[in-house]
Parts: structure tokens; sequence; C-alpha cells
């Protein structure tokens, strides 16, 4: 195993630095696919979160899609839920309960100063950081606490999971909220979110189907969507430059951050739900070098695959492959042989 290593080491396939890694809290180590309860890869995804601000305390609501912050018309919470008053290095958060235990993994000092039901904000105001807009917070049951940042700013016009829960609560309260439609793209109506849902028959915001309506909604607009003249200055640029734009410039105006998340839960073979943690000085088999890639995707041509069409299956799993946490401080196993640590 050793001279394994060593040659790798030789070969520049092994690096050390600070990256998101799957983590069992319970086991204290980095976790990949094999040692997940069901041989599930923890799938990093990386959020924005976006400040909107309520009195003193920042909402952060994370979002993959930070280019629609224009189209907000309002943020959820889960009534029921648990929520968190805390400080979170050294700026006031609103956050959920769960999500900032898990926040702690992420490099991140987080104080809980009061804990109390999402239900207690709902009704309140928080401020838009690009327009400046009071938005009302509500409640919606789809509102993971624990996911991210455990609140979700509201797109209607883009995003069929908020369409729905605001059809929902208009229908509840009578309030008057409209969707704000802010990318279009070929073929798209006034509201791209409510005709993807009218036409896959989505009723409810608990419906599955909505899963699969966003994904083709997402897809469509990052693939030919422009954004609309009330997006201000990225008005006519493609979805996929301003998503990027965007999300530079309220990083550095201090407006958002970036936090990770697992796509979807992953529990360590001891029962542990996974979560994402920063590790600093942490040793990686680089699978992203793409020389070394290239040479895999030769390999793989020469190869006689049965069945054939699995061939597919292997060159998706070398594209995605990336740097892999391949040592670990605690448990059984062989000495890195440069790092008795």
């Amino acid at each position: 195993i050793q001279w394994q290593f060593r040659k790798l080491k030789e070969k520049g396939y092994i690096k050390i630095g600070t990256h998101p890694v799957g983590w069992c809290p319970s086991c204290g180590n980095p976790v990949g696919q094999h040692y997940t309860k069901g041989d599930v890869e923890p799938e990093i995804v990386e959020f924005v979160a976006i400040k909107f601000k309520m009195d003193d305390f920042f909402i952060p609501t994370a979002t993959l899609r930070p280019e629609t912050v224009f189209g907000v018309t309002n943020i959820w919470v889960n009534p029921k839920a648990d929520y968190v008053k805390a400080v979170v290095d050294g700026e006031k958060w609103i956050v959920g309960l769960k999500a900032s235990q898990r926040l702690k993994h992420q490099n991140l000092k987080v104080e809980v100063l009061e804990v109390f039901k999402g239900q207690d904000i709902v009704g309140k105001s928080a401020v838009n950081p690009v327009n400046g807009k009071s938005v009302p917070i509500l409640e919606a049951d789809f509102v993971d606490s624990g996911h991210a940042t455990g609140v979700v700013m509201s797109v209607p016009s883009h995003a069929p999971y908020d369409y729905m829960a605001l059809k929902e609560v208009k229908e509840k309260t009578g309030c008057s909220i409209e969707p704000v439609t802010i990318i279009s793209f070929e073929g798209a109506g006034e509201v791209p979110a409510a005709d993807i849902c009218r036409d896959m028959g989505i009723k409810s915001q608990i419906d599955p189907r909505l899963e699969d309506a966003t994904r083709e909604l997402y897809r469509r607009e990052l693939t030919s969507g422009f954004m609309l003249s009330n997006t201000g200055r990225y008005s006519g640029m493609r979805v996929s430059e301003a998503r990027e734009l965007i999300k530079r410039e309220l990083i550095e105006k201090g407006d958002a951050r970036v936090i990770y998340e697992l796509s979807d839960k992953v529990y360590c073979r001891c029962g542990e739900e996974c979560v994402v943690r920063i590790l600093e000085n942490q040793w990686f088999i680089d699978y992203g070098n793409p020389e070394w890639k290239e040479k895999v995707y030769e390999c793989l041509d020469s190869m006689l695959i049965i069945p054939e069409e699995l061939r597919v299956e292997f060159k998706n799993v070398v594209d995605w492959l990336k740097e892999r946490a391949c040592a670990r401080q605690r448990g059984l196993g062989t000495k890195l042989p440069w790092d008795e640590s």
C-alpha cells in the first residue's frame, strides 16, 4: 500500500490542500462511497448564501441560482421547525437549528443566542440586498430547516416549488404577491414556472414531480435563457454568464458567501447522517488531473465492456471524479509514508 502511494506521489497525483469533503461526525473521518450505507457517493454542492437583512440580523438564503435574486418575492421558512438567532463569524444570522450545527463543520464559528420556531418570524419582512426591496417571510412545508441554511428565497416565476407554495399561500390567506419574471427563453410564457407546473399537471407543493419540473426549467433557462430589463445592468446577458458575475459581486460586497451541502441525505455505515466538512492540510488523490484522465479515457476506449451501453457510465464517473481524501487521522489503516500523522 505504501509503495502504491509513493508511486502516486512521484507522478504528481497526490496533493495537500483545503477542501470540502463528505464527513461522518460520529466517526470523525472523511467518507467516500464505500463508507456509506447503500454505497452512495456524498456529492458536494456549492450554494451561495445571499444575506437578506431583518432588523439587526441577516437571513442567509441558500441558492444554486444567485442570478434569480432579482425575482425574489418572499422568503420561505418551515413554520414547525426550530430556528436560531446566532452569531456566525461575527455576524448575526437567522438559520435553521440543524443547519447551524452543520455549518460548524465549515470553518464557521457559530454561537447560538436563541432557539425559536419558524412560525415566530412568519409575517415579518427582510430587505433584498440587490434592490433594497422589502419582502415578507412566509411559511412553506417543503423547506428542510437542516439543509444548507434552512431558509429559502422564493422566486415563484422561475422555481416550480416556490410557485406552487405561493399559489397555496394565496389561496389560504388571500395575499396579493405576484411572481416577478426576470429570465426569458424561446417558447417561455409570462411565468415559466406556472407553465411547466400546468403542463405536468402538478397541483401541490408536495408533489414529487416538482423535482423533475425544477430540473427541466433550470436546464432550459441555463442553456438558452437571458436576463430581462428588470435586472439592471445584467439585462440581455445569458443566464450562464450573469450567474457567475452576480455571485462574484455579491460575495465581494459581503452580501453573500459560499457554503456547501450534500446534494441528498447520505448516511455513514455507522448510521450517522453525513455532513460537509472543510478540512485543512488534507491529503487527496487528484483524480481531477486532466492528463491522468486522458490516459484513463485511452484505456477505456481499448476495453471490451459488456453490455456496451454501460460504457457511458464509466465515462460519466471519470468526468465527475475530482479530489478524493485518501488519509484519515483516526481508525485502522496504513501510515502515509511521508506523513506519519
